[in-house]
């Protein structure tokens, strides 16, 4: 599934129930670690794991997000071989 709008992130996640949610920050509504606290603080949602996807490349804001409970933390433009790894240790597939 997928949607722009954070406030239908959670429930979402909580019918779904997806191995893996990659998460932008920067969203029309409410910001990406509101999204991020609201799955971690869910019971359903919780053992989720969060990969964010950002163009924010800044250390503080990588270890913030980090910091906060995301898995991983991956900055635009995306290296593919490093998406592909990731997807892997996070859904323990081999698509690379």
């Amino acid at each position: 599934f997928t949607t722009s709008l954070g406030v239908e992130a959670t429930d979402l996640a909580k019918i779904h129930q997806p191995a893996l949610i990659l998460l932008d920050l920067d969203l029309p509504d409410i910001q990406g670690i509101e999204v991020l606290e609201q799955l971690l603080n869910n019971v359903s949602t919780k053992s989720i794991p969060v990969i964010v996807v950002s163009a924010d490349a800044m250390p503080h804001q990588i270890e913030k997000l980090i910091q906060a409970g995301a898995k991983d933390y991956l900055t635009k433009p995306l290296d593919i071989v490093m998406f592909l790894q990731v997807i892997d240790i996070y859904t323990n597939t081999k698509l690379f």
